[in-house]
């Protein structure tokens, strides 16, 4: 698998990790604080690998100059962390009230703006693999 490939990949890993979290919120029962923390921080590890694979990966093409919207990547990902970071304070506090608002709240914006991202930054992936073989990034 080649880079693109791999960070195209990865998000739709975290999606589908943290969907599996997010049913948590709607439920009646206590979430359970050490299983759901142990999800989290898979995801966070996979999330964390991504983030510096893409910074690696945004920096080869900016030396390149390889025409690719690398402010707006870095603020969405800003954004995004932003509200894992609510995620995990919330399952820090091992309060059941919070971790449950927190993934009602900040889950589901989570989801939807690693969505978003993920379908702007592949539409763009996509424009530049034709280059790829000019990037060295198989």
């Amino acid at each position: 698998m080649d880079m693109i490939d791999q960070l195209k990949e990865e998000p739709r890993q975290m999606r589908l990790m943290f969907k599996d979290l997010s049913h948590l919120a709607d439920q009646d029962s206590p979430i359970p604080i050490f299983e759901t923390s142990v999800k989290i921080d898979r995801l966070g590890n996979l999330w964390d690998k991504h983030e510096e694979k893409e910074e690696r990966f945004f920096k080869n093409l900016q030396q390149l100059k390889i025409n690719f919207p690398f402010e707006r990547m870095v603020i969405e990902h800003r954004e995004i962390r932003g509200h894992w970071r609510v995620i995990q304070k919330a399952i820090d506090s091992k309060d059941n009230n919070k971790l449950r608002i927190a993934l009602d709240t900040d889950g589901r914006m989570f989801i939807e703006k690693l969505t978003k991202h993920m379908v702007y930054e592949e539409m763009h992936f996509d424009e530049i693999q034709p280059t790829k073989q000019h990037l060295n990034i198989n």
